[in-house]
């Protein structure tokens, strides 16, 4: 049975319970009426004495009224129907009321066991979440230690190629230093015959020997073997030495050597080679970083160009011309600093003619200028320049003045030199532009000194007659981090037409302007 019905129930039984008590009042009332008149016979049975006292005498007319009273009386107890109609009302209310209060209990019941549920699924999920972000956040700073650890190790990769990129840069100067200074001890030898299945060594000490009165010690050899040469000549011999001594003896015998040669060779010494026909000439350029300790190395490697132009001589007074005579040049043309840095020199062949071209020459700059007549007799400039690192800006100024003379003498020019200035970068671009104003041209695009590790373009060759160059070359570096550069001048073109592509412009130079006196009024 449910709690609504129990309820009902227990309200009828407690109407049923007021009924009844109700009555038994009644019956007491009209119990204590009999006994009042005597009648204790008829207590119990109202409608008996009822009876007896309609039959009896009109003394008993008052105990009917009585009767009746009392009935009245007790009719008033019984409930009406409005009475009963507010009780049944009554009942639906409290009934209502306790429904709706159960109702609400059980909804508050379900609500808390659905919103009980809902919080332990949430808890449980959000507990999963916790633990997923606690994961990740542990793997994130596992992957933070790693990333640290990657980029510490990458960093030290990088020191590490750093190093090893310094240590190959030094490797390579070193090398190229061992290479010059192996080739120190090297010596070339042209025009002997070349026989088949000659033995070279023996038979060459055997006539140096028994023609130049030079013993050699073949010892003293540490390789002897002949190199590619020109085109239907004899191969030259390279002779390697173990001591530097052996080779300056052998130079200091040069001069008996080469009668020697030519005689093998079957040429006159006098009146030696006829070059009138000659039509290239080469020129090459080295900085040789202190040109005296170096004379017999340049003697042996440049001595088949034309003109050798040298930068930084560290040349002075006490230096004598012949001490840095080269053979086959006529004596040296000097422009000198000091023994610690600096100085320019040119060394012209003696088959050739020149002039020292001082007029166009400043001051405060190490520029050199000749004046040259090739095999043809025909005359053009060459110079030789070299602009210090630290210089400042002024020198441009100087430089510009110089050639600026040197394009009024309408020959063609050939300027080489240490220029310090990387042709390849783009600190380069004032120094182009200069160059275009002068109408000049660079042919030199390729590294030429090796201190750093990509090298860098600042031994140049500028000219106002491109097409007179048949050829540049870069050669190896011989006796300082520099390469010679060497440059053939092909005279098939003939400079009569030179004039026709020479002209000269009047350019202000604003930097050097009074401004101060331009502002002061006109007198």
């Amino acid at each position: 049975m449910s709690q609504q019905q129990q309820q009902i129930t227990s309200f009828i039984s407690t109407v049923k319970v007021d009924k009844l008590s109700a009555k038994n009042t009644n019956n007491a009332e009209e119990s204590a009426f009999l006994e009042k008149t005597g009648d204790k016979h008829n207590i119990t049975n109202p409608a008996k004495r009822l009876h007896s006292c309609l039959s009896s005498s009109s003394d008993h007319s008052i105990c009917i009224e009585n009767e009746l009273d009392e009935i009245k009386q007790s009719l008033k107890n019984v409930p009406k129907k409005s009475d009963l109609t507010e009780i049944v009302t009554e009942i639906f209310k409290q009934l209502s009321e306790n429904l709706k209060k159960q109702i609400k209990k059980e909804i508050m019941t379900e609500v808390k066991s659905e919103v009980d549920k809902l919080k332990t699924n949430y808890d449980s999920k959000i507990s999963h979440l916790h633990d997923k972000l606690n994961t990740i956040e542990f793997e994130n700073g596992n992957l933070l230690e790693k990333n640290a650890s990657l980029h510490s190790d990458l960093r030290k990769m990088r020191d590490v190629v750093d190093e090893n990129n310094r240590k190959a840069t030094e490797s390579v100067r070193l090398g190229n230093w061992n290479e010059q200074y192996s080739r120190k001890k090297n010596v070339k030898i042209y025009q002997l015959p070349e026989n088949r299945n000659e033995d070279l060594p023996h038979s060459l000490l055997n006539e140096l020997k028994n023609k130049v009165k030079l013993d050699i010690n073949p010892s003293e050899i540490v390789a002897m073997h002949r190199i590619p040469g020109k085109e239907g000549s004899p191969r030259p011999i390279l002779i390697k030495f173990l001591r530097m001594d052996t080779k300056i003896t052998l130079l200091r015998k040069k001069d008996n050597i080469i009668q020697f040669l030519l005689l093998v060779a079957g040429i006159e010494q006098n009146p030696g080679p006829d070059q009138s026909n000659k039509k290239n000439l080469k020129i090459v350029h080295n900085n040789v970083c202190s040109l005296l300790p170096k004379l017999d190395l340049i003697n042996n490697e440049l001595h088949e160009y034309d003109i050798i132009c040298i930068s930084e001589s560290h040349l002075d007074k006490s230096i004598t011309d012949d001490q840095i005579k080269l053979n086959g040049f006529h004596k040296p043309i000097r422009l000198d600093r000091n023994r610690h840095g600096g100085g320019v020199t040119i060394y012209v062949k003696n088959s050739l003619h020149f002039i020292i071209q001082n007029d166009i020459s400043v001051s405060n700059l190490e520029l050199l200028w000749v004046e040259v007549r090739n095999y043809s007799n025909e005359k053009f400039l060459v110079g030789v320049l070299y602009r210090p690192p630290n210089s400042n800006s002024n020198i441009w100024d100087l430089f510009n003045e110089s050639v600026d003379k040197a394009l009024d003498c309408n020959l063609p020019i050939f300027l080489c030199g240490d220029f310090n200035c990387d042709m390849m970068s783009n600190t380069s671009n004032s120094f182009k532009k200069l160059l275009n104003r002068l109408n000049l041209e660079n042919v030199v695009w390729e590294p030429t000194n090796f201190t750093t590790q990509t090298g860098t373009c600042i031994d140049l060759c500028v000219t106002n007659r491109k097409n007179l160059i048949k050829s540049v070359t870069v050669l190896t570096p011989i006796c300082s981090s520099h390469s010679p550069v060497s440059v053939e001048i092909s005279f098939k073109t003939s400079f009569k037409t030179f004039k026709q592509h020479s002209f000269k412009r009047q350019i202000r130079d604003f930097k050097r302007a009074d401004y101060e006196g331009l502002k002061k009024p006109v007198e």
